[in-house]
Order: structure tokens, then sequence, then C-alpha cells
């Protein structure tokens, strides 16, 4: 599979090559809603960061495909500790869950002490 020229495949090829690799290499893919059409139809399951979790910890797949941002496979990958998870994009991040440092909090906290911590989930 080497030489193929992905851009010259159809869609409806390139979903029946990506069945086959899922199913030769034991990989469950998981898409994130917010993935185009074209990846959700690949994947296994389609939803929410949280949901999507939960079912990487429950597959018995020996390898899991994230498609979504970094954090979301960080968080199947602990709680799949001896399975393979891969990113379908290494560099998908999340700016909401990267706004703020740990330095940033210790600094406002010393500010005002009695604020209470909001912190998005994936942060």
């Amino acid at each position: 599979m080497e030489n193929i020229d992905w851009n010259s495949l159809s869609n409806e090829e390139l979903y029946r090559i990506a069945a086959k690799l899922k199913k030769d290499k034991n990989c469950f893919v998981i898409a994130h809603n917010y993935q185009d059409l074209e990846v959700q139809k690949i994947a296994d399951y389609v939803g929410d960061s949280l949901q999507m979790a939960r079912v990487a910890a429950e597959t018995d797949a020996d390898m899991i495909l994230l498609c979504g941002i970094k954090i979301m496979a960080e968080t199947a990958k602990i709680l799949n500790p001896e399975k393979k998870v891969l990113m379908s994009h290494f560099d998908a991040d999340c700016p909401l869950a990267n706004m703020k440092t740990t330095e940033d909090l210790q600094i406002l906290k010393k500010r005002y002490p009695e604020a209470e911590v909001v912190c998005y989930v994936n942060s």
C-alpha cells in the first residue's frame, strides 16, 4: 500500500481500504462528532469526548485510532495502557484546553485567594 496515489482514489475505494485495514489490524476507530462526515463514515463510534473515552475503555480491539484532539487520545491511552492508541493528526490540539498554564493559575489564586476555580474538562 506504500505506492498508492491516495488522492486518485474515490471515497468508496478509500472506505473499502479502511475497512480492510481495520479488520486486518484489529483496529477500532473513534471519531469526535465534529469530524468530517467522510471520517465519521469509517468510524466504529462517533461521539463527544467523554463518551469517546468510555467507548475506548470497552473495546477489545488491539489498536485504537482516535480522530480528535490530543487530549482525547491521551485519555484513551490512560484507559487502555496495554493497547496501541494512534491519532489521525498528532498536532491536533484544543486552544481552550491550553489557554492557561499552571503558573497562570497560581498567580491568579494568590491575587484572588477566595475565588473558585472552574476548569474546562479537557484542561
